[in-house]
C-alpha cells in the first residue's frame, strides 16, 4: 500500500526523574533530510534518533524537536546564578517596556515551570548515573511512540492518495478504450476523406488507381497510432501493479508516467481526429495529477 512523505507524529512520556515530549513533522523531499531542534540535554541522542528515523521513514524532510523537564523527584542541584541571570534579564525587560507609553510586551511573572524548562540551570554534574540511564530509556519510549504515531499519518495519507490514483487510473484506462474504439471505427473512414480530396485535387490530372491506394495507404500508416495503445495499455498495468506493491514506489510511479507521457504526446502528433485529440487532452490531464500525488508518495 502507499504511503505518504507527509505526516505528524508526537508522544509524551514521564516518570520519576523527567518529563519527555518529541514532535516529528515530515514533508515530501527526493532524500532523506533530518533537521533537529532538540533541547540541549537531549540533543546528545540526534544521531541515534536520526539513524532510528531512517531505517524505519526510509525518505523525506523531516523536522524533530525535543523537550523535556525534570520533575521534582529528580533531585538535582540548581545553578542559582542562572536563575538569578534570567530574573534579572526579566526585570530589564520590564524596566525597558515600561519606557513606552504603549507597550505590547507581556512581562509578567516568570513561573516555576518556565524556569524547570530550561535545562542550564540544572547543576548536570550532579546527575546520578541511574537518572541518566533512566532518562535515556524514557527518550527512546518517546522517540519510538512519535515515530509510530508518523508512520501511521503517513499512512492514512497513503491511503488518500491512493484512492485518488485508482480514480486516476481509471479514467485513463477507459479513455484509452475510447481511444482504440475511435480508431478501429475511423480507418474505414479516413480511407474514403483521403481518397476523395485526393482524386479532387487531382481529378485534371491522370492517376492511376493502384498508385492511388498506394499514397493513401502511406498517409494511413503515418497516423496508425496501434503500436502506442499497446504500450499505452502496457504501461497503465505496469502503473496498476505498482500500486499494490508495499515497497517505495513514489520514483518508480514518476518514471513510468515519463513513458505514458510519451506514448499519448505520439498519440496526439499522429491523430486527426478531432474525438481522439479531446480524450487525449483529458487523459493527460489525469497524468499530470497523478504526477502531482507522485511527488509526496514514499
Amino acid at each position: 500500500m502507499i504511503k505518504s512523505m507527509t505526516g505528524y507524529g508526537s508522544f509524551e512520556v514521564k516518570n520519576d526523574f523527567a518529563q519527555i515530549y518529541i514532535e516529528i513533522k515530515s514533508l515530501n523531499s527526493r532524500f532523506f533530510d533530518f533537521y533537529s531542534k532538540s533541547c540541549k540535554t537531549l540533543s546528545i541522542y540526534d544521531d541515534e534518533a536520526k539513524n532510528k528515523i531512517k531505517s524505519t521513514c526510509f525518505r523525506g524532510n523531516f523536522q524533530f524537536k525535543t523537550k523535556m523537564i525534570f520533575t521534582e523527584k529528580s533531585q538535582l542541584k540548581i545553578n542559582s546564578q542562572k536563575v538569578k541571570e534570567y530574573l534579572k534579564f526579566r526585570d530589564d525587560l520590564i524596566a525597558v517596556s515600561k519606557s513606552y507609553k504603549e507597550s505590547s510586551y507581556d512581562l509578567g511573572l516568570l513561573s516555576i515551570d518556565k524556569l524547570m524548562s530550561m535545562q542550564d540551570i540544572y547543576e548536570q554534574d550532579s546527575v546520578s548515573d541511574n537518572t541518566i540511564s533512566s532518562i535515556k530509556a524514557l527518550y527512546f519510549k518517546c522517540l519510538d511512540g512519535a515515530i509510530l504515531e508518523l508512520n501511521n499519518s503517513r499512512s492514512i495519507e497513503g491511503n488518500n492518495i491512493q484512492d485518488s490514483l485508482v480514480q486516476n487510473l481509471n479514467a485513463l484506462q477507459k479513455g484509452l478504450e475510447t481511444i482504440l474504439n475511435l480508431y478501429k471505427k475511423n480507418i474505414d473512414d479516413e480511407f474514403d476523406i483521403y481518397k476523395n480530396k485526393i482524386t479532387k485535387i487531382l481529378e485534371n490530372y491522370d492517376l492511376d488507381e493502384s498508385r492511388l491506394y498506394q499514397e493513401i495507404a502511406i498517409i494511413i500508416d503515418k497516423q496508425d497510432i496501434n503500436e502506442e495503445v499497446v504500450r499505452l495499455a502496457s504501461h497503465l498495468d505496469v502503473l496498476k501493479g505498482y500500486l499494490l506493491e508495499n515497497t517505495e514506489i513514489g520514483k518508480k510511479i514518476n518514471f513510468i508516467l515519463q513513458e505514458i507521457g510519451r506514448e499519448i504526446n505520439t498519440i496526439t502528433s499522429k491523430s486527426s481526429n478531432i474525438k481522439i485529440t479531446y480524450e487525449i487532452l483529458d487523459m493527460k490531464n489525469q497524468v499530470e495529477q497523478i504526477r502531482e500525488q507522485a511527488q509526496n508518495i514514499l
